[in-house]
């Protein structure tokens, strides 16, 4: 994991942390809040959340029960994240139902704690 990887995840851990982002799921965002991942997509400086939505058809769409929108592969490359990973934190978000602040202790643990 390069510098600007560890740097975007310290971000996106604040954001979810900071009671800013209200929570949802299933998509990027709603009218009622954001999934993790939209969050993510919130706090890189390059990528902006579209009206136009394109979704990563996967196989957790069938396991969650929704057509989840995923951000594009080259912005998760840019925090350091592989499919599974991203797999792993909307299963929190969408299928646990775990509140932010514990999908960010997850991430922190999982990626930032070997600094």
């Amino acid at each position: 994991m390069n510098e600007q990887q560890k740097v975007l995840l310290k971000q996106w851990v604040e954001a979810l942390r900071s009671g800013k982002y209200k929570k949802d799921t299933c998509q990027l965002k709603t009218s009622n809040g954001y999934c993790c991942m939209g969050v993510a997509v919130v706090v890189h400086p390059e990528w902006k959340i579209s009206k136009k939505k394109k979704h990563f058809i996967d196989e957790l769409n069938k396991e969650v029960g929704c057509e989840n929108e995923f951000p594009p592969v080259e912005m998760l490359k840019d925090f350091g994240l592989n499919i599974e990973l991203v797999r792993k934190l909307i299963r929190m978000n969408d299928i646990e139902l775990l509140p932010f602040k514990e999908i960010a202790d997850y991430i922190e643990k999982e990626l930032l704690s070997n600094e």
